[in-house]
């Protein structure tokens, strides 16, 4: 018999957990242009479409789409100095072992509304 996980879609705990994600990331989004501005550090192609990944609690996630087909995740941090930088060191080498793991295209820092934000775009894998 297949039992349904408690932290399923149409769980008490589930729901709540997904007002909780809600809620805390109704309070952080970066400007469009922000996004836009930053993108064409990792290609000239206009934007086709930007989709707000909503399922973790530390950053502002979103897979966007390019004209020219290229297809990046941008994950944006805030009050997290330098965190990208050792994620990137870490996928350099999961590269280096022949691992399958997404190629950081670009790492930028930006001031936004007077806050710092740090920027990562990754290749974003089949799947």
């Amino acid at each position: 018999m297949s039992e349904t996980p408690s932290h399923a879609p149409g769980r008490p705990a589930a729901d709540a957990y997904a007002r909780h994600l809600a809620a805390l990331h109704a309070g952080c989004a970066a400007p469009p242009g922000l996004i836009a501005a930053a993108a064409r550090e990792v290609t000239a192609s206009p934007i086709l479409a930007r989709e707000r990944i909503v399922h973790g609690e530390a950053n502002e996630v979103y897979r966007i789409a390019f004209q020219s087909g290229l297809e990046v995740i941008l994950r944006i941090a805030r009050r997290a100095e330098g965190i990208f930088q050792k994620e990137a060191w870490t996928i350099s080498r999961c590269l280096a072992l022949g691992m399958s793991v997404p190629k950081v295209l670009s790492l930028q820092r930006i001031e936004s509304q007077e806050e710092e934000l740090e920027l990562c775009f990754l290749e974003k894998l089949p799947g």
